[in-house]
Parts: structure tokens; C-alpha cells; sequence
């Protein structure tokens, strides 16, 4: 909270407080500390501010790199099949997957500065979350031809939401399912509707949370300590912006998982 000084300004403070207890178990009397934490809170919007910055110039230079590498890749489409040809595509369209890689972390940094300011632009429409869900699956069947996704889902369930940020939860929790099961190839989801709400839940069968780490996966910058984590790179974003984006709608997120064998996350998604 904030306190004035004798200043007049109103400084951030950090305040903590403890009961002792008498012997019968009553409240006798607190004892707390606070501490001055105004140059904490200085310094966090200064790097908000940078990483908000920084996101926005590095959007305009990434697009005209993609922009040239596609059009160099339909260049190449029409030359046909020589052997120059057939040395440049796998590199330029590799280069064009880690573009979308990269435009996608940019658009994760600058979501995660709108929601720490409290200001997440959400442009809702109706529309059907089944056929988004079947969408989004689909393009996973393409990039990942090894994985198979069983769906069970309840059609014609409509929703009013931002279609687009809806996706992107949809993509983060699909993407973590396929990286966090390296010796699975099964993604498992469900979609049905519950009351005033819509369940979407994806199930890998993957490394799997410990108990005490699995309400904190959700914090800023979270990433479960481990041996076996190790091997996974991130930033530890990615859950904590779909749950963001699902408690601005008004919903949540749940988890259940077993630790080495898998995890169930559930979007509760109001209609």
C-alpha cells in the first residue's frame, strides 16, 4: 500500500504483520514491519516500459524480414526445381518458422506490459469455440504430422469472447502439451459445456507437476525446478498470459496433473 511522507508524497510500502497468540489460543497482540519499497516499484516500470518499448521496434523489422523471406520463397516457387533451388528452401523456410516463433514472442512480451499496466484490449464477437478449437487443432495436425490429437468435442456451442486471444490460450496450451511429453505423441481434448460455462481441457502425457508447483506454474516468469526441466527453454510467460487472458473473460484455468505421468489443463470459459 501507499503511505504519505512527510513530504507529501504517497510512497509504496511493503507491510507484514503476525499475531501472538495468549494461551488460550487469543489474539494478544500484532507484530508487524514495513518496508519502504518505492524503488522496487520505480524500477518494475521502468522495465515494463523498456520491454514495451522494445517490442514495439522490434515489430516493425521483423515483419519486413518476413516479408522478404516469403517473397524470396515464391521466387523460388517459380524458378522450379534446381539445384540452387532445392539448397535455399529448407533454410529460407526455416528461417520463416522461427519468424512466426519470434513475432509470437513479441506479441507475448507486449500482452504481458498491457496486462501488468491493467490495460488488456479485449475485442470480443460471437462466435462458435468448437470450429475455433477444430481450427487450431488443425493447424497442429500440419506442423506436427507425428502427434495425434483425439478431440471430443460438443458442437455448436457459441461463445462471446476475443476470438483471437482465445486462440492464442488455445495454442499456448497445445504447444506446452506437445513440448512437456518429449516420449508421448498423444494430445487428448475435450470440450463441453457445464452450467454457465465452457470446459475446454488438453491432457498430455508428459513429465507431469509436483502438487506444490502446480497453482505457481501460473506466476510471472514461474518455471518448475527440476533435473528433467532442465531441457525445456522459456521464459515462463506463456501460462501466466492464458491465464490472464481467461480471468479477463471472467473465467480461469485448472490443473491436474500427476508427476511423470502427465497433465490436465482446463480453461473455464463463461458463455
Amino acid at each position: 500500500m501507499r503511505f504519505k511522507n512527510t513530504e507529501g508524497k504517497y510512497i509504496w510500502h511493503l507491510n507484514v504483520a503476525s499475531p501472538v497468540l495468549d494461551e488460550r489460543g487469543k489474539i494478544a497482540m500484532w507484530v508487524g514491519s514495513t518496508t519502504n519499497i518505492q524503488s522496487l516499484k520505480e524500477e518494475e516500470e521502468r522495465k515494463g516500459e523498456f520491454v514495451s518499448m522494445l517490442s514495439h521496434e522490434l515489430k516493425t523489422p521483423v515483419t519486413s524480414i518476413k516479408g522478404h523471406v516469403q517473397l524470396a520463397l515464391r521466387s523460388l516457387d517459380r524458378d522450379g526445381d534446381s539445384p540452387l533451388c532445392a539448397k535455399l528452401r529448407p533454410s529460407l523456410t526455416r528461417i520463416d518458422q522461427l519468424l512466426v516463433q519470434l513475432t509470437g514472442l513479441i506479441g507475448d512480451m507486449l500482452d504481458l506490459t498491457r496486462i501488468e499496466a491493467g490495460r488488456l484490449d479485449l475485442r470480443k464477437d460471437s462466435f462458435m469455440l468448437d470450429e475455433l478449437v477444430s481450427e487450431v487443432v488443425e493447424d497442429f495436425r500440419l506442423s506436427h504430422q507425428q502427434h495425434y490429437f483425439h478431440l471430443s468435442l460438443e458442437t455448436g456451442i457459441q461463445v462471446i469472447a476475443d476470438r483471437n486471444k482465445i486462440s492464442q490460450v488455445l495454442i499456448n496450451l497445445i504447444a506446452n502439451a506437445i513440448k512437456y511429453a518429449p516420449n508421448s505423441d498423444v494430445v487428448d481434448m475435450a470440450m463441453a459445456t457445464m452450467g454457465t460455462h465452457v470446459l475446454i481441457s488438453v491432457k498430455d502425457y508428459g513429465i507431469g507437476i509436483e502438487k506444490n508447483d502446480q497453482q505457481k506454474v501460473f506466476n510471472r516468469f514461474y518455471r518448475v525446478e527440476g533435473q528433467s526441466e532442465l531441457h525445456y527453454s522459456g521464459f515462463g510467460i506463456g501460462l501466466f498470459l492464458a491465464n490472464s487472458i481467461i480471468e479477463y473473460h471472467g473465467g480461469s484455468i485448472s490443473l491436474e496433473s500427476v508427476k511423470g505421468k502427465g497433465s490436465t489443463f482446463t480453461v473455464h470459459l463463461p458463455r
